[in-house]
Parts: C-alpha cells; sequence; structure tokens
C-alpha cells in the first residue's frame, strides 16, 4: 500500500547516490495534479548535486515499494509520479556566482557541487586526462586571484596518464590557469613534492596568491593581472624558501665551530674521525663507526650559538666494496638537555650504492642545539653492528611555515 507521503522512498535513493544539495529546475510543472500525485510529492522540492533520467529514478522507487502495486488505483499514482517527474531537467550552471572575496563559503549550493563544476571546467580546458584530485588537504580554496573584488577558485588536479599532479586556477572571469600537471614551471612539471598549500594575499597586496611548501621549502604562485589568448593566464612561481645546511664545512671535531660527537671510532689514528663526514670531501673521506657492537651507534653536532630547525637531511654512503656498512635502521634526535627526541625514524634502508645520496624529510621538526643520527642496525646480516660508514651529512633547515615571502 502507498503511504500517504511516500517521499522517503525516493530520498533513500538521493542518499544512495550521492548528497542530495543541487537544485532542481523545473521545465514544465503541472498545474493541477492529481490528489494521489500530489501525496507522493515533497511538500518544498528536493535539491539533487544529480538526477538520474526519470525513467531509471521510477525503476528504482518501484524496487523499494515496501507493498507491491497491485491495485489500479495505486498504478494510477505510480504513473501519476512518473509523469510528474518528467517535467523537470537539470542544468548545470556554466559560470561562477560572482561573491564576497573574504567569505569561506561554497560559491554553489556545496563545496561538492563547486567540485563538480571545477571538475567539468578543467576536463574542458585541458582535456579528459586532467583531473580534480586530493593528494593533499584542503582539494580546493577560494581567492580572489586576479584583483578584481571577486572570488576565484583553485583546486587540485592530476594528469592521469602520467600521474603529475598540479592545481588549476579557475576564475569568476571565465579565465584560467595550469601550474604543474604535466606543464613546465621554475618548480617543475610535478607538484607531488607538495605537502600543503594555502591562499595568501599577493606580495603587491591586490588580489590572492598560492604558496605551496613542505616542511623544508616553499614556492609561491601568483596569477598575471591581464589573461593571454584563449582566456589563459601566465603564472608567475618562484622558490621563496628552501633549506640550507645548518652545519659549516668542518676541519676538525670543532673548527670552524660547533662540534662534532659520536658514539665511537673504528681506529684511533684519527682517519676515520666523525668531522670527516662533514668536512669538503664528500667522496674521499669518511667516518666509520665502533665495529662488533650490540649498542647502536651515532654521530651528531652542537652548536655553540643556539638551536636549529633541522627539516631536511642527507646521508651518503662512499664504501660501496662494503656495502654491509651502509645505515639500515636509524632514527634522527634533538636534544635540548633531558632526554633525546625522535624527529624521524627510518627502516629497511637497503641496496645502498657506492657514492649515493638519500634525502630525507624531517617527519617532526623542532627547535634542537643539538641533533645525531642514531644507527640501531647496519646492511650486515650479522646480530650485531659489524660496522657503520658515512662519507657525509647535511643537516638543512628553513623557516618555511607557510608564507612564502614575495616573488623575487
Amino acid at each position: 500500500m502507498i503511504r500517504p507521503t511516500p517521499w522517503y522512498l525516493v530520498m533513500p535513493l538521493c542518499l544512495g547516490l550521492t548528497a542530495c544539495n543541487e537544485a532542481r529546475t523545473p521545465a514544465e510543472v503541472s498545474t493541477a495534479p492529481t490528489k494521489s500525485a500530489a501525496a507522493l510529492m515533497p511538500a518544498s522540492e528536493p535539491t539533487f548535486e544529480s538526477i538520474p533520467p526519470s525513467s531509471e529514478l521510477m525503476a528504482q522507487l518501484r524496487a523499494k515499494l515496501r507493498d507491491p502495486v497491485d491495485t489500479a488505483e495505486e498504478q494510477q499514482a505510480i504513473q501519476e509520479v512518473e509523469a510528474e517527474l518528467g517535467t523537470f531537467t537539470y542544468a548545470r550552471p556554466d559560470t561562477l556566482v560572482a561573491v564576497d572575496p573574504t567569505v569561506e563559503a561554497p560559491m554553489g549550493a556545496s563545496f561538492i557541487e563547486d567540485s563538480e563544476w571545477a571538475t567539468a571546467r578543467v576536463q574542458a580546458l585541458y582535456g579528459a586526462d586532467v583531473s580534480v584530485s586530493c593528494l593533499s588537504r584542503p582539494c580546493i580554496q577560494y581567492g580572489d586571484f586576479d584583483g578584481d573584488g571577486r572570488r576565484d577558485l583553485v583546486v587540485q588536479v592530476a594528469e592521469d596518464v602520467n600521474d603529475k599532479s598540479g592545481i588549476a586556477f579557475l576564475l569568476a572571469d571565465q579565465t584560467h590557469a595550469l601550474l604543474g600537471a604535466g606543464r613546465a614551471s621554475p618548480l617543475g612539471d610535478d607538484l607531488i613534492w607538495m605537502d600543503k598549500w594555502s591562499v595568501v594575499p599577493r606580495s603587491s597586496g591586490n588580489g590572492s596568491a598560492v604558496v605551496l611548501s613542505t616542511a623544508s621549502q616553499a614556492a609561491r604562485a601568483e596569477l598575471s593581472l591581464a589573461p593571454g589568448p584563449g582566456g589563459s593566464r601566465t603564472v608567475n612561481t618562484a622558490w621563496s624558501c628552501t633549506a640550507s645546511s645548518q652545519v659549516p664545512v668542518m676541519t676538525g671535531p670543532n673548527t670552524p665551530g660547533g662540534l662534532v660527537t659520536r658514539s665511537g671510532v673504528f681506529d684511533t689514528t684519527g682517519a676515520y674521525e666523525a668531522w670527516k663526514a662533514f668536512d669538503a670531501n664528500a667522496t674521499t673521506s669518511q667516518w666509520i663507526s665502533e665495529s662488533w657492537t650490540s649498542n647502536p651507534v651515532w654521530i651528531g653536532y652542537e652548536w655553540s650559538n643556539g638551536p636549529r630547525q633541522i627539516t631536511r637531511y642527507s646521508l651518503q654512503f662512499i664504501n660501496g666494496g662494503l656495502a654491509s656498512r651502509a645505515p639500515r635502521d636509524f632514527q634522527l634526535q634533538g636534544w635540548n638537555g633531558g632526554a633525546w627526541v625522535t624527529l624521524d625514524s627510518r627502516t629497511n634502508e637497503i641496496n645502498w650504492a657506492s657514492n649515493e645520496v638519500r634525502h630525507y624529510n624531517v617527519t617532526s621538526p623542532g627547535s634542537y642545539g643539538k641533533y645525531r643520527l642514531y644507527v640501531t642496525e647496519d646492511n650486515d646480516s650479522r646480530a650485531v653492528i659489524v660496522a657503520v660508514s658515512l662519507g657525509h651529512i647535511t643537516l638543512s633547515g628553513a623557516n618555511c611555515d607557510g608564507s612564502g615571502g614575495p616573488l623575487p
């Protein structure tokens, strides 16, 4: 039996497909629906993010009816609902709505609607192989990128063929720009390195820019204020914050400054002392730890003029003939007094080649006066650490806090 107000039968269909939040527009509405049909319609029009054809919607509705349609009256009521649904069509808007750029709210009925609009727009502009992605949060942001007082949209995208990440600017005046996603730029053609991104004021103070960043580097992107042919705008980009080495080139354990420390050394001749992992000879000199020990081995550096924030470090292994001496499991630790704090952990670092350099981003950077590489396993299969050797170590850092600074 059909209930007096069974629109709940239709709503699960909508909810089962996607969120219901895009307005439908009546192309033609019956002015005098029968009582049975009116009883089947909602008191106020629902909103839909996508609407299937009326025939599909009715097929799903029939399948979800609690009672079979087994009387002429019920069959007539169903047919009237189907006729009523057939009078509605849905048209997606093809322009953005000009709104206050300072308001953090969707341009359409929802953020999902904005994302769907962006997907259609991106593929129309750049081809079906470019799609909206969400490699890092947020996926979509808003700003006035051309300084016209209207709110524009920027969204993460990916070029699917080569799996290259990027961002697309979609402006209220229908102009656009693409950064990355296979397009060459000073930042490269792939923004896969990006950990986070944010909308910030332009360096001129007129409109908005985007800063893309990791803990150790940041880049800024600003659009040209005048569009070019076809409505495409130029993206001006540059690295504005990059990590640099925080340890000077050492000529001894405490010269020219700071202090290199270690748990031990392979012999007492000085040929493999720890400071040689920080000297200028990255491929000819090295630190070799104490040997045949069941304890972890470590090498570190301490500043004499205050703490540093290290956001990235690198290790270079130079002894290809004895690859078993390369570090396998290790931690980067920081110390300001008291207990050592683990900032980054790596395991199963195997298959080192001679002179190979491996770079690591620090997972939990902080400001510490002393750092050490704490190695708990080498690449030798024996139970103890036979020896660990490293040709060069860098400890790099910068205050890449997301501001990005002005373009040069």
